[in-house]
């Protein structure tokens, strides 16, 4: 597709991006030029991924023109350079819009993977709060895997079993019989995945 005025500078977009200035660069750029890709194959999402540009990224998923998990010519998506580069806040919106966590590059990796092997635990919480295990990521990360991490995981997996008992419950209407016992479960599920990093001390 032939699209209409001078190129894109895309090193301008990735100086801003690192930067957190994306969205002043964007919003320069005409709406309907948002779609294209670099010579790499990455999109304007991408490049938001790499700083805290959460407006950015907003945006541009907010305008439709670009998809949540565009992949690169190595397989690389939005979630990849978000989890590689410790953008958390990034991530979480990313997440809210469908991306596919479990997405995997030309050299099999996640973004698990990224996040784990760039020691971004907060990044890693993320993913594993929206539903990735730390039991697939690949082997050779897995020696990445904190006690930290691994008592958050089991915090977020007695959250849901909590709220899915709450919700059993509650359809067969008896949720004042034991809604006490269950909010405890919930309270003590929310407080260890805040809390896990007192355990090892």
């Amino acid at each position: 597709m032939t699209n209409e005025g001078p190129s894109i500078d895309w090193d301008a977009f990735r100086e801003a991006s690192w930067g957190g200035r994306l969205m002043e660069l964007l919003v320069k750029l005409p709406w309907e030029r948002w779609a294209e890709r670099d010579e790499y194959g990455l999109t304007l999402l991408h490049y938001a991924c790499v700083g805290p540009n959460v407006a950015a990224v907003k945006a541009l998923l907010q305008s439709g023109l670009v998809d949540v998990s565009a992949r690169t010519g190595w397989g690389r998506s939005p979630a990849h350079v978000a989890a590689s580069d410790g953008q958390p806040r990034v991530l979480e919106v990313l997440c809210a819009a469908g991306a596919d966590l479990q997405a995997r590059n030309m050299f099999g990796e996640s973004p698990a993977d990224h996040a784990l092997m760039q020691e971004h635990s907060e990044t890693v919480r993320v993913l594993v709060a929206n539903g990735v295990r730390l039991s697939t990521v690949r082997k050779d990360r897995r020696e990445y895997i904190t006690p930290e991490l691994e008592a958050f995981e089991r915090g977020v997996l007695r959250c849901r079993e909590a709220v899915v008992a709450m919700l059993r419950v509650k359809k067969t209407a008896q949720l004042y019989h034991v809604d006490k016992f269950l909010m405890r479960e919930l309270a003590y599920a929310m407080w260890a995945t805040r809390t896990c990093d007192r355990w090892q001390k």
